[in-house]
């Protein structure tokens, strides 16, 4: 059965035909989700991607649906998974997940997964790496829902910082590796947009089209190989999180205190010890020390 087929009974089908793209809203539409705002959301994102006109105008279709539905789909997410982006044309969005990155916020996913179809629309031809994908989609969709600093920061510390190269089979990883590689990602664009800022990203894009390799458009735009640029990026993390979580985790922040304290009690009580010690032992040593005033006296009157 084809998608588009599959919601016409289960709820009503909204439609919105814009002079640029066509937006077909499928299912369960959950409340905040409405044609203009996502029609608004889609040209701030081409606005910043410099998207051309002559790009891909099919109906992007968004299909939110429910538990029961999703074996008739035959789409299957990664347990974390809120959305996916299928091609240059589908979206799905699961409305009945409760463990996803953005949970409820079906707005924020959807324009995540936007900024997934319109990079495969704008660079249908070229592998864009997935860091780069979903740190743009993180972006341009809004922020993580989750505390970056502090997951950063507990990977820092642990050793757990991914290859950029990993990210590529992140909808293989669980939970919490999803969230590092996530954020990780995040960062990157980040660190990149505020060095360069966005006029840079169609740069980037544009020049690997050109070139027809992500990591050669790199090194023109940048000066840096892709492995010289994760480098200088994790360099940045260190420095940014390395101890962040110590104070963002309460939890975390009192344990250490705790254990700062008590071992600075113990290392006093220590020290003064032996100073007890030493002073009781030197005031013996002086009581056993004749007096050599009175030994002289008495020695004289012999």
């Amino acid at each position: 059965m084809k998608l588009k087929n599959l919601f016409i009974i289960v709820i009503t089908t909204v439609s919105i035909i814009t002079a640029d793209t066509k937006i077909n809203l499928h299912g369960h539409i959950p409340n905040g989700i409405t044609e203009t705002g996502l029609q608004r959301e889609y040209h701030r994102i081409a606005s910043i991607l410099k998207l051309s006109d002559n790009l891909n105008q099919n109906a992007i279709k968004i299909f939110y649906y429910s538990d029961k539905e999703e074996k008739i789909l035959g789409v299957r997410l990664p347990e974390w998974g809120g959305g996916g982006a299928i091609g240059q044309d589908t979206i799905i969005i699961p409305v009945y997940k409760r463990y996803a990155f953005y949970p409820d916020d079906y707005l924020r996913i959807t324009l995540h997964e936007l900024v997934h179809i319109a990079l495969a629309r704008a660079y249908q031809n070229i592998r864009i790496p997935r860091w780069f994908h979903e740190g743009m989609a993180m972006t341009l969709s809004g922020e993580l829902s989750f505390d970056e600093g502090t997951l950063l920061s507990k990977a820092i510390i642990t050793g757990s910082l991914l290859p950029f190269d990993s990210i590529e089979y992140v909808n293989r990883f669980n939970h919490y590796k999803a969230q590092i590689a996530y954020s990780q990602s995040h960062f990157a664009i980040q660190y990149m947009t505020k060095l360069y800022g966005y006029d840079m990203l169609p740069e980037l894009l544009d020049s690997a089209r050109v070139y027809r390799k992500f990591d050669t458009a790199c090194m023109k735009v940048f000066g840096l190989t892709v492995d010289e640029f994760e480098t200088i990026v994790k360099n940045q993390m260190i420095i940014k999180y390395r101890y962040a979580f110590l104070f963002s985790d309460y939890s975390t922040f009192w344990i250490i205190a705790s254990f700062l304290f008590i071992t600075g009690f113990i290392i006093t009580l220590h020290r003064n010890r032996k100073r007890r010690i030493a002073m009781e032992t030197e005031e013996k040593l002086s009581d056993s020390e004749p007096d050599q005033d009175e030994g002289s006296t008495l020695s004289g009157s012999k």
